[in-house]
C-alpha cells in the first residue's frame, strides 16, 4: 500500500528541527505551511521569505521531492510529478479554496499530520 501524507501545523515545526529524516522519508507528501512555518523550515528570517516566497517554495519542493501549499492571502502551491514542477498561484483566499483541497485529499486517501498545541 503506497502511504500519503499531509503535514501541516505543529508537526511542520517538529520536521523544521532535523530535515534529515524528512528528506530521506518515502511516502509522497503534500505540505502546507503559512510563511513563518516556511521560514522555520528554510531556517530563515521569515521578512526574507515573504519577500521571496516563489523562491523558497520552488527550491525547498524541489531539494525535498515535496508539494506545498504555502498559506497566505495568496497562497502558492508546488505540485510535484517526478521531476515535473508546476507551481500556481491561488488568489481566492486561503479559507475558502483549502477547504475543497483538503476534501479531495481525504478523498484519495491521504493521511493528514498535525500535531496539536
Amino acid at each position: 500500500m503506497e502511504i500519503k501524507l499531509v503535514i501541516d501545523a505543529g508537526a511542520l515545526n517538529i520536521i523544521a528541527r532535523n530535515l534529515k529524516p524528512f528528506r530521506k522519508r518515502r511516502a509522497s507528501c503534500v505540505i502546507t505551511p503559512h510563511v513563518g512555518e516556511m521560514a522555520r523550515l528554510c531556517d530563515e528570517d521569515i521578512k526574507v521569505v515573504d519577500k521571496n516566497k516563489i523562491g523558497f517554495i520552488k527550491k525547498f519542493s524541489q531539494h525535498y521531492n515535496v508539494s506545498m501549499v504555502v498559506k497566505s492571502d495568496v497562497s502558492l502551491i508546488s505540485l510535484l510529478n517526478g521531476s515535473d514542477q508546476r507551481l500556481f498561484l491561488n488568489t481566492l483566499g486561503q479559507f475558502r479554496s483549502c477547504d475543497r483541497w483538503f476534501r479531495r485529499c481525504a478523498r484519495r486517501n491521504y493521511c493528514f499530520a498535525c500535531s496539536a498545541g
